[in-house]
């Protein structure tokens, strides 16, 4: 049995004219991306999906965020079973750490198999 998370996005309709990707284009990489890296989903919403996943957290952001502009887009995922959770994108609100002081946004010292996993802030 798997993990279960739920992903939240964002994409900018405008990212494709600096980015050379259209909005549908990095849509359909996130959405295949999801459906690669989970055993279970749940879809109906446009920018959120609910899924069981083998892997880690760490991991699952790892392979979500490369479908992104991480200059325009954002990504958010947590793990339902525990206060973990990951933001990808251009630097979020104040909001979002005061309602949800777990999530991390940006590396730590603490947090070196996260950057050998390929995870850096772009913010």
């Amino acid at each position: 049995m798997g993990t279960k998370y739920w992903i939240a996005f964002q994409l900018d309709a405008e990212a494709e004219k600096r980015d050379g990707k259209t909005y549908r284009e990095r849509w359909s990489a996130l959405d295949d991306a999801v459906k690669a890296n989970s055993s279970e989903r749940w879809s109906e919403m446009t920018s959120f999906h609910i899924v069981e996943s083998n892997l880690a957290l760490e991991q699952l952001g790892v392979a979500l965020k490369k479908t992104i502009s991480l200059a325009h887009d954002r990504l958010l995922i947590r793990k339902l079973d525990s206060q973990a959770a990951l933001y990808f994108g251009p630097k979020p609100g104040g909001a979002l750490k005061k309602l949800m002081d777990y999530v991390l946004i940006e590396p730590s010292p603490l947090l070196s198999p996260l950057r050998r996993a390929g995870l850096k802030y772009n913010g």
